[in-house]
């Protein structure tokens, strides 16, 4: 039986503070500050040294751990400074032959827009952008899916989706998705396949899911949310055929591996990022069903709770068929902002939906449940709402 109190009290996160933002920066657990000192005490005493008699092995660990926590040989894991860098590198790296193109959606993230909106003003490819669903009350996975599959052209070389939507909470049924786009590839030769490439940072962490049971041929995601990681730390994982259709962008650490290939050469935050790999290795020792139940059980609570305010709208579905950690609402009357700036004041921790994704008609309150929080914690949630004036 897994003490969920003592696993939270290793975060030294303020208790005066009810900490629900974890989906945008998580403390780091008291075991990972104490690596991150070793490896700074260590850099200030004789960093040249430090560096060179570790760095490689350091990177190893990374990898291996990283591949471990989601069932990917190490040669295939990319060390990146975070999902946005991820992403920026794959979608501006990715060779593309004369007259393919890019699908995504309207729902994604900015992360994922920029890099595809700069690769169409680079060299004139097109991006094309469907809408998955309408609602939030009413989302159907069948329908999802064929809303991918009818959006597939002949020219079409990728799919760009966002697993977990900051802006809603949604969560795609993306191994479904994966599974259709493999019957569609069924004849395309290799370079005309319809490659799935996946933002994952909402779900990273939560579900209890790998590389392989998701399908996808490429999964970008930082550790510094639900992997309770290092800040400025991030992953790439991509099969070998999708690696092999990605140009690396930057001077790489190494070219015996994939991973090595497209993890960026030069000076890092090396104490930050050699200590990620403990908490890969954290997760897997409490355990990914166990986290996902936690988890999901703290953002199913909440969300039953606040659906008892008459004021509050529930954005994110209850169904955790389509939601992950991530809660998204509205309160009748009053500015997201303004929710977030109340429920701060009194000591209440949560964050707005950014205005870098408004498909879904605008900005939501949003507050993330984690390992850093139990279920009292929500009666100081709602007792801060029925405050609000």
């Amino acid at each position: 039986m897994i003490d969920w109190g003592l696993i939270r009290q290793r975060f030294p996160a303020s208790r005066r503070r009810v900490h629900l933002a974890a989906m945008v920066l998580s403390s780091h657990a008291d075991f990972l500050s104490r690596t991150i000192d070793a490896h700074r005490a260590g850099l200030d005493d004789d960093a040249d040294t430090y560096v060179r008699s570790r760095g490689r092995q350091e990177m190893r660990r990374f990898a291996v751990a990283a591949g471990q926590y989601f069932g990917v040989p190490p040669e295939l894991v990319a060390e990146v400074g975070n999902t946005t860098l991820g992403l920026g590198a794959v979608y501006s790296g990715l060779r593309l032959a004369a007259g393919q193109r890019i699908l995504t959606t309207d729902h994604d993230f900015v992360s994922t827009l920029a890099p595809l909106e700069a690769r169409h003003r680079r060299d004139g490819t097109p991006v094309d952008r469907i809408r998955l669903f309408d609602a939030t009350d009413a989302l159907d996975e069948s329908a999802i899916v064929q809303a991918v599959v009818d959006a597939v052209r002949p020219e079409t070389r990728l799919v760009a989706l966002t697993w977990v939507h900051s802006s809603t909470g949604v969560k795609i049924p993306i191994a479904a998705v994966s599974r259709a786009l493999a019957a569609l590839n069924d004849g395309r030769a290799d370079a005309e396949r319809v490659l799935l490439s996946v933002d994952g940072v909402h779900g990273f962490g939560v579900e209890d899911e790998t590389f392989g049971s998701l399908g996808c041929d490429v999964f970008v995601s930082g550790c510094h949310k639900w992997i309770y990681g290092p800040r400025g730390t991030g992953v790439v994982y991509a099969t070998e055929a999708a690696w092999a259709s990605v140009e690396p962008i930057a001077a790489p650490t190494g070219s015996a591996t994939p991973g090595l290939q497209h993890s960026p050469m030069g000076v890092h935050s090396y104490e930050l990022r050699w200590a990620a790999a403990d908490a890969f290795d954290d997760l897997r020792t409490i355990g990914k069903a166990a986290v996902m139940a936690r988890v999901h059980g703290l953002a199913e609570r909440l969300k039953r709770d606040l659906m008892t305010l008459p004021r509050v709208r529930m954005i994110t579905p209850l169904d955790r068929a389509f939601s992950s950690g991530v809660v998204c609402f509205d309160y009748d009357g009053a500015r997201p902002d303004d929710v977030v700036t109340h429920l701060g004041a009194r000591d209440v921790v949560g964050s707005v939906s950014s205005a870098d994704c408004l498909a879904e008609g605008g900005r939501h309150v949003r507050l993330s449940p984690s390992l850093m929080n139990d279920e009292a914690d929500f009666a100081r949630v709602l007792d801060a709402l029925r405050a609000y004036p």
